[in-house]
């Protein structure tokens, strides 16, 4: 039971799909936050532009890029004999490889959108308090009509 059914490939084609997820997952939930701020800020430019469908655009573009940007990976996990057991690493780079890669890549592809997913949904936070219209003035807008039993 201590081995990898497919050999390097799955291990591989695993390590590359992992990644590959999380990171892209990450983005879409960046661009939806910005097409949610967009919708709020500006609806009828947004569903003007959104018209012809580009949603789709977005995130075939997302999902193609980051799988091309994780795609070394498919190089440098590797099978490995600890114990005997056979596992699926990147030790490829060493030790210090690793923590620079996963360093930049936890600041560039974590920390930098969360901040920014932050930020936006700040805005967004704003932007329905600033726009709220309370009930009595909803009256007042509108025309008050009588209950249909009244109209009998």
């Amino acid at each position: 039971m201590w081995y990898w059914v497919g050999g390097s490939i799955v291990c591989r084609l695993y390590g590359f799909l992992l990644e590959t997820t999380y990171t892209a997952s990450i983005a879409t939930l960046v661009v939806i936050s910005y097409e949610r701020l967009t919708a709020i800020s500006d609806p009828l430019n947004a569903r003007a532009r959104n018209f012809s469908n580009k949603g789709y655009r977005k995130i075939v573009t997302v999902w193609g890029g980051y799988s091309a940007h994780c795609s070394p990976l498919l190089a440098l996990y590797q099978l490995v004999d600890e114990n005997g057991e056979m596992v699926c690493n990147n030790t490829t780079w060493g030790d210090v490889g690793r923590q620079v890669f996963y360093s930049l890549h936890a600041f560039f592809f974590f920390v930098f959108p969360l901040s920014y997913m932050i930020f936006l949904q700040s805005k967004i936070f704003r932007a329905l308090r600033t726009s709220r219209v309370a009930p009595t003035q909803m009256e007042t807008l509108g025309t008050r009509r009588l209950p249909r039993h009244f109209l009998l």
